[in-house]
This record gives structure tokens, C-alpha cells and sequence, in this order.
């Protein structure tokens, strides 16, 4: 869609009728400015011209470049994970053991755990942030951590270690292992069975 010049601004500065010996540097200066200046305006018209005559792909390509701008600038970072974490982690302890929904607690026990060992791992795509757990600590030194054919595969960082992904402000796992975790499904058995066989 956009288009470039046909004639480059080295070339065309070379090719002026003023022996460029006897400017003066101010002068120099000027008239090269003055291309560049030309040279904008001219990408500029063609622009316009190529949006006006194909409008529909001219406004995916603008919707294309404003999405991934907000994305890029809504990412979420590494500070943003754990101060999450730990919001969540305050939430589920102000709920009381049998109230607590156990999946919700098992699950940021778990990331707790390897955020105090040191294995979370932020993988970051532009417009997205990748977390996965590694083995050990980036503080240990063993021969394991050295290796490189005893590390993780890299397609096995988003699939058996994929812990979450932060897109456009927010964390996707830990906002969906926060769902009813103030409800414990087997705080009341006798009431959940007799629902399952109502429902049966």
C-alpha cells in the first residue's frame, strides 16, 4: 500500500545544478532537508492515493497496525505476574479453609511455589508475554542447567510447562483459577448429591 520514491535522496542532492563546493554547510543543510521534506510529501500523496483507491485493505491494514499497537502496549511484564499472584493469593486467604474452592487453592500454591524457587521463565512475543516454569533456579550452576540437550525443548515450554499468558493487561490462568474460589463444592456432599440425582 505504500509506496516508495523513485529517485533517492542521496543521489538527487548529488545531481543538483549548484556545485555543492561552493555552499555554504547552512546551505547544504537546507537543501537536503528540503529533499527529505519532498520526499515525505511525495510517500504521503501516494498514500493517500493507494488508500482512496483500495479503502476496504486500507482499513484492515490501519485496524491490523492499531491492534497490535495496544497490544504491544498493554503487555503485561514480569512485575505484572506476580503482583497478580500475590493479589490472588491475598484473596484465597481471606476466604476460610472450608469455604475455599480447593482447585483455585491448589493452583496458586502451585505458582507460589515456583515463583519462591526461582523457576518461572517470562517469554516475551511483542504483543504477548509467555510464563513457563523451568527446572531449576537461574542461581544454580549444576551440570544439568549447563547442558543444553538436558534442557527443556523449546515447543515443551508452551505445552507441559506452560504455567500462563498475558494478553492486552491481563493474565488468563490466574483470572480463571479465581473463578467462584470462594466456593468449595464439597463443603455440603449431602447437598451435592442430592442435586446429581434431581438432575439425573
Amino acid at each position: 500500500m505504500f509506496s516508495r520514491t523513485n529517485i533517492p535522496v542521496f543521489r538527487r542532492f548529488l545531481n543538483t545544478n549548484i556545485d555543492p563546493e561552493k555552499l555554504t554547510r547552512g546551505q547544504r543543510f537546507k537543501n537536503y532537508m528540503k529533499l527529505i521534506v519532498d520526499d515525505y510529501a511525495t510517500v504521503g500523496k501516494e498514500t493517500v492515493q493507494d488508500i482512496k483507491a483500495k479503502p476496504l485493505k486500507s482499513a484492515f491494514i490501519f485496524s491490523l497496525l492499531g491492534t497490535s499497537g495496544y497490544m504491544i502496549k498493554t503487555r503485561p511484564n514480569k512485575q505484572d505476574f506476580i503482583t497478580t499472584l500475590v493479589s490472588n493469593t491475598d484473596e484465597l486467604l481471606l476466604v476460610g479453609d472450608l469455604t475455599r474452592n480447593p482447585v483455585s487453592n491448589a493452583k496458586m500454591e502451585e505458582i507460589n511455589k515456583l515463583n519462591k524457587e526461582g523457576r518461572l521463565r517470562f517469554f516475551n512475543l511483542g504483543v504477548c508475554t509467555i510464563v513457563w516454569f523451568a527446572n531449576f533456579s537461574r542461581e544454580v550452576d549444576l551440570y544439568e542447567t549447563q547442558c543444553k540437550h538436558l534442557k527443556p525443548a523449546f515447543l515443551d515450554r508452551f505445552n507441559t510447562r506452560f504455567v500462563d499468558v498475558g494478553v492486552a493487561g491481563h493474565w488468563f490462568n490466574l483470572e480463571k483459577y479465581m473463578i467462584d474460589f470462594d466456593i468449595n463444592s464439597t463443603e455440603w456432599p449431602v447437598i451435592e448429591e442430592s442435586k446429581t440425582k434431581i438432575a439425573a
